[in-house]
Parts: structure tokens; sequence; C-alpha cells
């Protein structure tokens, strides 16, 4: 949730940066806002799902760009152009800081041609100011969405570099997956590995981790559809837990990972 932290962050909307500080559920909290759903938050999921997926489609809607007629495209939406129109209305009404950060950008393009990161990487707009609606819409969309994934792209790629320049010679960066990386090390080094990128990861930005705190979560495994959530004990002690059936895509259980149980002993970690 990275460009949504960036998002919170330029828009400075203490609600939106306290849920994801504290690695709450946003697109549940903004449903229940935008709707004034009757219920808690922590029920939206369960009892309001398609509102829930509506939130969701506009937090990273803001975040690519998506205008109404986006939005109302997608069959799960069941909205009207009009109706789409009116939810960003009322979820610009909501977060009134999202709205003052759209407005500012967009500002800012159309005096200077060019919107910029937190880390000051420019992207030219000639558009901004162009004379056909549609295109100059474009131009206004890319001032909006420029600034949240650049500077997540610069986050990521200013944690590869911190990874190159002190990464021990047993550990190997294999690729980036968005705001993913993915390494490989000889399995008795594995959870030291883990560790390592987590606190690269992590490492303090100035200006924003004081706002909003970056959080890494590890996962281990001989395979990538068998990685595991690496945790550690309060002694230390390393530790994944595997569930016990698998009811989502993603869900690794004991069985798929028993093939590999002796790697997670000679690296160390328990299996919970």
């Amino acid at each position: 949730q990275i460009e949504l932290k960036v998002l919170a962050w330029y828009a400075g909307e203490k609600g939106m940066i306290d849920i994801l500080a504290s690695a709450g559920d946003l697109h549940s909290w903004v449903a229940q806002k935008v709707f004034k759903l009757p219920c808690s938050v922590k029920e939206v999921k369960d009892k309001f799902k398609p509102y829930r997926y509506r939130a969701k489609a506009v937090n990273f809607g803001l975040v690519y760009g998506m205008t109404e007629f986006g939005l109302s495209k997608d069959p799960k939406m069941g909205m009207t152009v009009d109706q789409a129109a009116q939810f960003i209305e009322e979820y610009m009404a909501t977060f009134p800081g999202v709205r003052a950060y759209a407005t500012e950008m967009i500002a800012f393009a159309r005096q200077n041609g060019y919107v910029e990161t937190m880390f000051h990487h420019r992207r030219p707009i000639p558009e901004i100011n162009h004379p056909n609606k549609w295109v100059r819409q474009k131009g206004e969309n890319k001032a909006m969405n420029t600034p949240i994934q650049g500077s997540a792209a610069d986050l990521i790629r200013l944690a590869m570099v911190n990874i190159r320049n002190e990464r021990p010679e047993w550990f190997k960066l294999i690729m980036q997956i968005h705001d993913e990386l993915q390494a490989e090390t000889p399995v008795e080094y594995a959870a030291e590995g883990a560790r390592f990128m987590k606190g690269v990861m992590e490492r303090h930005i100035d200006g924003f981790s004081d706002i909003m705190p970056i959080v890494s979560e590890p996962a281990v495994g001989a395979t990538w559809d068998t990685a595991l959530d690496l945790k550690w004990k309060p002694d230390g002690t390393p530790y994944v837990k595997p569930k016990k059936e698998k009811k989502e895509a993603t869900d690794v259980t004991y069985d798929m990972i028993a093939p590999y149980e002796h790697y997670y002993k000679l690296a160390g970690i328990e299996i919970a």
C-alpha cells in the first residue's frame, strides 16, 4: 500500500494517515465514511462488501489517474458515469486534503509545465494547457498521478541501491515487482537475509517516515508460491505459520511446504 501511503502523505489527511500507519483497512474505513454505513469499520468487509470494493476502486483509481468514465466501465462498480462522478465528488468532499492536493498539482503543472516526486525527479507535462479538453484532462491526470507513483518508484529504487551497496556477499537481489523485492541466499542465511532487507527497506526517509512509517513484511520460502511471512518471537527466534487450509489464492498451507520442511530446519526457522 505504499502508493496509498504516499497519497495520504501528500494530501495530509490525518484519518488516512492514522489508518495506514497502524496497518488498518483503508478501503473499509473509506467506505464507512463516504457511504455513511451503519456499522463499524471492521464489519464493512463482511456486511457491505460491494461498498468496500467501490471505495477500493476509487482509492487506487486516484493513484492511477482514473476518471468517472474509467470507474463506470468497471462492471463490479455497477455505476453510470453520472453516479461515478457523484461518488468521486462525495469522496473528495469527505477527504478535502485529497482535493486540495489534486488542485495544487494541476495548478503547479499549468504554471511550470512539469510536476515532481518527493525526491524532485521531474516529469514534463506539455499537454496540461492543451486546448483540447480530453488531451488536457490526460495531462491533469498525469499531474495528480506522477508525484504519487513516481515517489513510490523512487522509494523502491532507493532501497535497491542501498541493498546493492550494503549487501553481504552471500545475498543476491533477483528482481523487483512493483513495491516488492526478491532475493536469494544460501538456506542458512534466509532469516538473516530477510532481516537485512527489512531493515534497508524500512530505512527512515526525512520528511516522510516521521508522518508515514514505512513497513516491510518479509517472507521466506523455497519457491515464490510457498513463501511464508517471516516473524520473530520475543527471544529473537524466527518462525513461519502456514494455514491449515487454503481459503485465499495466496494462502500457503502445511501440505504445500511439507516437501521443503527440512529447509526451514536448516535455516533455523520454526514452523508454528
